[in-house]
């Protein structure tokens, strides 16, 4: 008797992501030891679920058919590095941002080289 698993349907796959993914991002969240409040708790759990579920929509022709674990380990990493990407950014805001100066070049720096 062989055993063949039943095809996943492309909804449950799209949930299953989107439910790791959630789930990646609030243990990230536990992990980094904030402040949990009611709303860095949903902020965090949607945000990560939904990047999770644009990884999915983005790669399920490729991935999804042939190998949806595959597709479903991928989309629980980007949960968890969802929340991270998402700090940095806060804390680039929270320090003014990264800023770039550009300056002409000087005519005593033309002559010493």
């Amino acid at each position: 008797m062989d055993f063949k698993p039943e095809p996943l349907d492309p909804i449950g796959i799209l949930i299953s992501a989107f439910a790791l993914s959630s789930v990646g991002g609030l243990a990230a969240l536990l992990r980094s030891n904030k402040k949990l409040t009611m709303r860095v708790v949903v902020s965090a759990v949607l945000y990560s679920g939904i990047m999770g579920l644009v990884m999915a929509l983005i790669s399920y022709r490729y991935f999804g058919i042939a190998n949806p674990y595959f597709l479903l380990g991928v989309c629980g990493l980007a949960g968890i590095g969802g929340t991270t990407v998402i700090d940095f950014m806060l804390q680039l805001l929270k320090s003014g941002g990264i800023s770039i100066h550009l300056y002409p070049k000087s005519d005593s720096a033309d002559k010493e080289s």
